[in-house]
């Protein structure tokens, strides 16, 4: 019989050790180990900004209060938040229960579906989701 090591464990120079191995058992050269990490260069070109809102393409926005024993919900509609961004709109929203500054957005999009859905339906929709997020305030 033969006394051998588990199949966690490895056997090295220095005796056995198990399936995660010690700092010191890299077969990395000691140049790459011991390199100091180079600068990332700069962007050339700074990222773009998001793209504005426009009235035609959402059907509303729910802002969440960004303060965790608050969570309040609003409705904004179609009109206030023409040619706003998203980063724009959680940054300066203000909470009206706690004055707590900063949101959580969430765009309502129009339904994508094979046959187009009428206005009608999308306004039905748009309401519906305004009167749910009046009568539960809070999230």
């Amino acid at each position: 019989m033969v006394d051998r090591a588990g199949l966690e464990n490895r056997y090295t120079r220095k005796g056995i050790e198990g399936s995660n191995p010690s700092l010191s058992a890299s077969n990395l050269p000691r140049s790459v180990v011991n390199a100091r990490p180079q600068k990332m260069p700069r962007q050339a070109n700074p990222p773009e900004a998001p793209p504005a809102l426009k009235a035609g393409e959402v059907l509303g926005v729910i802002l969440q209060c960004a303060s965790r024993p608050c969570r309040r919900r609003a409705w904004l509609d179609p009109a206030s938040v023409t040619g706003r961004t998203v980063p724009d709109l959680e940054a300066k929203a203000k909470c009206s229960a706690c004055g707590h500054r900063g949101a959580l957005v969430e765009i309502v999009w129009p339904e994508l579906t094979v046959g187009a859905r009428s206005a009608a339906y999308e306004a039905e929709r748009a309401a519906r989701l305004k009167r749910w997020v009046t009568d539960h305030p809070r999230g």
